[in-house]
């Protein structure tokens, strides 16, 4: 039996472990944001897409520029630093745990040997 790892509180949908945010669309409030701290261990894969702009994006204490058309990703495991204000950019965050992974039809071998 799997083990769902993402937040509850943070899933958009009841049958599946998933999050999609965009700048207009999924951002958590500020009080649930204020309940992870600037740092968590991420119980899930975290993708960025920027379309335009740029992030910084801190992960096991290693700074990534994130620049346009750009796909930045983090594993299960590693410590994601929150950034302190907001992306300046327009981008997809895409969040998902081991359970969603698995109802994929083809293994995703990037996910687990980057």
């Amino acid at each position: 039996m799997r083990r769902n790892t993402f937040p509850e509180n943070l899933s958009q949908n009841k049958g599946l472990p998933i999050r999609i945010v965009t700048p207009e669309f999924g951002r958590i409030s500020p009080e649930l944001a204020a309940q992870y701290g600037s740092a968590q261990r991420l119980p899930y894969y975290f993708f960025l897409l920027v379309l335009q702009g740029n992030s910084r994006e801190v992960i096991d204490g290693e700074t990534n520029e994130v620049g346009e058309n750009e796909l930045f990703f983090a594993l299960p495991h590693q410590i994601r630093q929150l950034a302190a204000s907001g992306h300046d950019a327009d981008y997809y965050k895409l969040g998902f745990d081991d359970e969603c992974l698995s109802r994929l039809p083809k293994a995703t071998s990037f996910c687990l040997t980057p």
